[in-house]
C-alpha cells in the first residue's frame, strides 16, 4: 500500500465525477439563482467553500467567477456582465438561463440545496476514500489510522450540518 495521509484527501485529490450532458449541475442551479436573485449572491459567495465548484464545465468556471465578484463587492449586476464573459459557452449558458425568470417560490430553499449537492459532492467521495484507507489499514502500514479517523468525524459533522445563508434569511 502507499502512504497515505489526511493532505492526500483535499478536495482537489478527489475529482468529481464526470457529468453526463443532462444532467443539471448544482453550479447551474446557483447560477441561475445568482442571475435572477441578485441579492443573493454576497450570502452565497460566503455559505461555502470555493473548492467545492467543478470549474471544468462552463457553468462551475462563472459561478466561480461570479461569487468573487460579489465577494469583493464588484457584481456589476445581469445586465452588465459582458465583461465577466470569457467565451461563446459562457455567453451561451448566461444568455439561456436569463431568457426566462424562474418561478420559485423559495430561491433561498433553491440555493441550501444546491451548495448540499456540492458539499456531497466534494466530501462523500473523501469519506469513501478514508474508508476505504481505514478498511485496508494493518499493522506495517504507513497510514496514520488516528489521523484518518479525526478527519473522518470532521466530514461526517460537515455533512450534517444544515447550510444557513445568513445575511438572506
Amino acid at each position: 500500500p502507499t502512504a497515505n495521509t489526511a493532505n492526500d484527501l483535499r478536495p482537489e485529490s478527489v475529482a468529481p465525477q464526470s457529468l453526463p450532458a443532462r444532467t443539471i449541475a448544482p453550479e447551474q442551479h446557483l447560477l441561475l439563482i445568482c442571475l435572477h436573485w441578485e441579492a443573493l449572491g454576497k450570502p452565497l459567495a460566503h455559505a461555502f467553500p470555493h473548492d467545492w465548484i467543478y470549474t471544468a464545465h462552463p457553468a462551475g468556471t462563472l459561478l466561480n467567477r461570479f461569487l468573487a465578484e460579489f465577494e469583493q463587492d464588484n457584481w456589476p449586476g445581469h445586465d452588465h456582465l459582458d465583461p465577466l464573459l470569457e467565451t461563446a459557452d459562457e455567453k451561451a449558458l448566461v444568455a439561456s438561463l436569463l431568457f426566462d425568470t424562474p418561478e420559485l417560490d423559495d430561491p433561498v430553499k433553491v440555493l441550501q440545496e444546491g451548495i448540499q449537492r456540492l458539499r456531497q459532492r466534494s466530501l462523500e467521495p473523501r469519506l469513501r476514500k478514508i474508508d476505504l484507507d481505514l478498511a485496508t489499514h494493518h499493522a506495517e502500514s504507513n497510514v496514520d489510522a488516528i489521523s484518518l479517523l479525526k478527519l473522518r468525524s470532521e466530514l461526517q459533522r460537515q455533512l450534517r450540518q444544515p447550510i444557513v445563508l445568513s445575511a438572506a434569511l
